[in-house]
């Protein structure tokens, strides 16, 4: 469609600009998997750490980042060689934990607000 209303160059110069959108969507979307998980989620025996804290260039932080990171992108490059048709089942499993996860979140603060008590105590670093 692109082609015939703008022609072979302004085909090419939508690609262009669709393949630098998609790539830095792409890299965002690793980032803060790779962040969030080496955040959240212990590597075995190893602690959990905060990459934006760490100031050394490749201390154990990062490198438990680049671990998230490279799992992220081993499950892409899967997902993208599978192709639609063989992803169905994996979909449908994603979108059915996508709403237990936006019930379990409604139910919590339902209950939080018919409790009336927040749901972590807040600290006043103050005091």
């Amino acid at each position: 469609m692109v082609e015939i209303l703008y022609g072979s160059a302004g085909k090419i110069t939508f690609n262009v600009l669709l393949f630098i959108e998609t790539g830095c969507s792409l890299a965002a979307i690793a980032c803060v998997f790779a962040a969030s998980f080496a955040r959240n989620v212990p590597i075995g025996p190893l602690e959990t750490c905060d990459v934006y804290e760490s100031t050394e260039i490749f201390d154990s932080c990062k490198l438990k980042y680049i671990f998230w990171l490279t799992i992220y992108i081993a499950w892409a490059m899967f997902m993208t060689a599978l192709g639609p048709r063989d992803q169905k089942s994996i979909q449908m499993i994603s979108t059915a934990l996508r709403f237990i996860i936006i019930g379990l979140m409604l139910i919590t603060a339902i209950i939080s607000i018919a409790a009336d008590e927040p749901l972590r105590e807040v600290v006043n670093p103050d005091e």
